[in-house]
């Protein structure tokens, strides 16, 4: 699409993922201005400065790190609304199919279909009319137009010449759970006749992993980003029980995770209770890895984010027991108190065909304070979840002391996966 002027760039997004705006269900919701524009500013200035091209002309004097030049984003198209579940069964499943509901299923992070399923009678039904009731959900166009307007042409002229914004889209998604591959867009006019290498050198990356997709449903893209993620931080039961990498890599260098030290928790706190108040977490099943990890446990997967909670089936506490209707809520708080929260230094970010995998770095303060751990029981009365407290003590965990290539040894072993790891000179 030619340019109007020299003072106006325009291009053509396309959406791959719902972007969760916390704003959704407002007529024109899409990519928000607000998020993009702090975003690209720091990726130019970075740039820029690792370019030593002067830019210090175009920065607005009203704001901190604020390049001179105002973004417009509209929407073209049908919107699509996707909501998002937690694991479903197989005749929820084909409730929603059949009536062409766009869902992602294992979404914890929302959980919603308590508000979608009603339970009566030990029966589940489904009522469109419920869907109305939930306020996060994804939303996805055709495509979006991006306008960068400025008095300065010069810094339009030098975005435009080194493909910025190519590279920008190329390694940033949007939104809530963005590092999960939500709100993945790519610029797809105009082309570039730059390389993904050489767009990812531009955005300084050196190292990133890559596989290829094979499938074009939005659902299936997210759940193998799921299984994937959860393969590198806390390990899978499905198809198969199997450790995850970041287990096995420190039960090499002797350090067992933060789970089997809750365990150890627990145990003390039971031996003061009766049989029927006891909480019993299922046991680690450290031999399937072939290796002892030792006694010295840490708390391993803030590196990978740091969570506000997790949530551990508990183990049956009779035999015949038909279901696990309890679950162990654990909530982490940093002693740090100016951590608010630490995204996972790994983003998946899709595209047209490929998945990649990108790293950025894990902050010092990350791993120099103590965690906090705090005990809540989850339980299932009549088809829902409630949550009640308990009388067990807080738990305090600390990390890991790492290496500076910590990440990419790990994700060495994402071969298993599909991945291919590649380096950028």
């Amino acid at each position: 699409m030619p340019q109007k002027n020299d003072f106006t760039l325009t291009f053509i997004l396309r959406q791959h993922t719902p972007l969760i705006h916390f704003q959704a269900d407002q007529p024109g919701a899409t990519l928000r201005a607000t998020e993009l524009k702090p975003k690209l500013d720091r990726f130019l200035i970075k740039y820029f400065k690792e370019k030593c091209i002067s830019f210090e002309k175009w920065l607005n004097p009203k704001q901190t790190n604020a390049l001179q030049y105002k973004i417009q984003i509209s929407a073209e198209g049908v919107m699509e609304k996707w909501y998002f579940f937690g694991p479903l069964n197989k005749e929820k499943r084909k409730v929603l199919d059949s009536a062409r509901i766009n869902y992602v299923e294992n979404s914890l992070y929302f959980a919603q279909e308590q508000n979608v399923f009603d339970v009566q009678n030990d029966k589940t039904t489904f009522n469109r009319n419920n869907l109305n009731n939930i306020k996060h959900y994804g939303i996805k166009y055709e495509s979006i137009t991006l306008k960068l307007l400025s008095f300065h042409s010069e810094l339009l002229k030098l975005i435009n010449k080194e493909a910025l914004i190519h590279a920008f889209f190329l390694t940033h998604n949007f939104g809530t759970r963005n590092n999960k591959g939500f709100g993945s867009f790519t610029v797809s006019h105009p082309k570039t006749d730059l390389s993904i290498e050489e767009l990812l050198k531009n955005a300084g990356i050196k190292v990133f992993y890559v596989t290829s997709l094979k499938t074009k449903s939005t659902r299936k893209i997210h759940e193998k980003i799921d299984s994937d993620y959860k393969f590198i931080k806390s390990g899978s039961n499905k198809p198969k029980y199997k450790k995850s990498l970041l287990f096995e890599y420190f039960c090499k260098k002797k350090i067992g995770w933060e789970k089997r030290a809750i365990k150890q928790h627990l145990e003390k706190h039971n031996k003061s209770k009766k049989d029927q108040e006891r909480l019993l977490l299922y046991a680690e099943r450290d031999s399937t890895t072939g290796i002892s990890c030792g006694d010295d446990e840490k708390y391993i997967r803030v590196l990978l984010g740091l969570a506000e909670h997790y949530e551990f089936m508990m183990a049956k506490e009779k035999a015949t027991e038909k279901d696990n209707n309890k679950k162990l809520v654990v909530t982490i708080s940093p002693k740090d108190k100016s951590i608010n929260r630490f995204p996972s230094p790994l983003t998946f970010k899709p595209t047209s065909d490929h998945l990649y995998i990108l790293l950025s770095e894990i902050p010092e303060k990350i791993l120099n304070t103590n965690y906090r751990f705090d005990f809540k029981l989850k339980e299932k009365v009549q088809g829902r979840w409630i949550t009640r407290s308990t009388d067990i003590e807080e738990l305090i965990i600390e990390p890991p002391k790492i290496e500076h290539n910590f990440l990419t040894d790990l994700l060495d072993d994402c071969s298993q996966l599909g991945y291919e790891k590649k380096e950028i000179k």
